[in-house]
């Protein structure tokens, strides 16, 4: 799935990206959704969620017309949450980098 939401025909929903970092960390640490305490697994998740965000990022500028509006809008919700932490998960710097490479798209 990793792979399919970089794929330019496929819209990235907020559903879509929760589904996937839950899954995923899910297959890692089953115990993350069962006994485990959620703060145990709290970074883990973060950067499990960071990952993906990222993913969705470099794929952005590549993404049909259909699709980009809502995959962007996906991605700048998700980058600029700061999950208890005291910056947004993606760096503002970063950010930018690809939002200003959506600029240059043909």
């Amino acid at each position: 799935m990793s792979t399919r939401i970089q794929e330019p025909d496929f819209e990235v929903s907020k559903d879509v990206m929760e589904w996937l970092a839950s899954s995923a960390l899910r297959m890692e640490v089953p115990d993350a959704f069962e006994s485990g305490q959620p703060a145990t697994y709290h970074a883990q998740a973060v950067e499990q969620l960071r990952m993906y965000v990222r993913l969705l990022g470099g794929s952005l500028k590549q993404k049909n017309s259909t699709v980009l509006d809502e995959s962007l809008k996906t991605y700048s919700n998700f980058a600029e949450q700061t999950y208890c932490e005291a910056q947004p998960l993606i760096p503002p710097e970063e950010q930018g980098q690809v939002l200003a490479g959506l600029d240059a798209r043909p």
